[in-house]
């Protein structure tokens, strides 16, 4: 008499679709939703950040070898919480991967917010000078030298030698941080005086043939 089994090929069919996550359907799955809400959350957080919000910025150069670590760090536990969520590999996989990234370009606003938190004293005027290769080198030996920020083509049009202040401050693990608004305002004024300028002179040449 012949014992009904579970086939060879149904176990291996069932298997490959756990790999694979052939049918796999997001809805069904509170552990891939969860992913892809912190995903979101941390992608608009950064965006936002950076390109609306964004007061201050790194003087030298920023910690991405933190940052890039923190993402793998990130991506790695996020794929064993995925995993043991039962959802496919392949998909924890990708969800991961992009989680691990979003938190890493949000850890690049997200340590300068940090940063002012648990700062030390208020920022502070800096005096420094453009040398001719337009990197910026302190009056005070004490402080970094760092490259002009924000605007080659700005810093290009200063003449070396010249002087400007920084309203700076120091921040978590000694990185130097500067306020952005007022050289930003600096700049737009410059380029708006220019355009003026330019407006300006085609009336003088026609005032000056009458």
């Amino acid at each position: 008499m012949d014992i009904p089994t579970k086939t060879t090929d149904g176990l291996r069919f069932g298997r490959m679709r756990r790999l694979t996550g052939q049918g796999f359907q997001l809805d069904e799955h509170p552990h891939a939703i969860a992913a892809v809400v912190f995903f979101a959350v941390l992608a608009v957080y950064a965006v936002v950040d950076i390109f609306l919000t964004a007061d201050t910025g790194y003087v030298s150069s920023a910690p991405y070898w933190l940052f890039v670590l923190c993402g793998l760090a990130a991506a790695g536990a996020c794929y064993l919480w995925l995993h043991r969520g039962s959802v496919p590999r392949a998909e924890a996989a990708g969800l991961a991967a992009i989680t691990g990234i979003a938190l890493a370009c949000a850890l690049y606003p997200g340590l300068l917010r940090i940063s002012d938190v648990v700062a030390a004293g208020h920022y502070q005027p800096h005096d420094y000078r453009l040398t001719k290769n337009r990197m910026m080198r302190p009056v005070e030996p004490s402080l970094p030298t760092f490259a002009a920020p924000l605007d080659r083509g700005y810093w290009r049009q200063q003449a070396n030698g010249s002087q400007w202040t920084f309203e700076m401050r120091r921040g978590l693990f000694g990185l130097w941080l500067y306020r952005i608004k007022p050289l930003r305002e600096q700049i737009d004024g410059f380029y708006l005086r220019q355009e003026i300028r330019k407006h300006l002179q085609p009336t003088k040449l026609h005032s000056s043939k009458k």
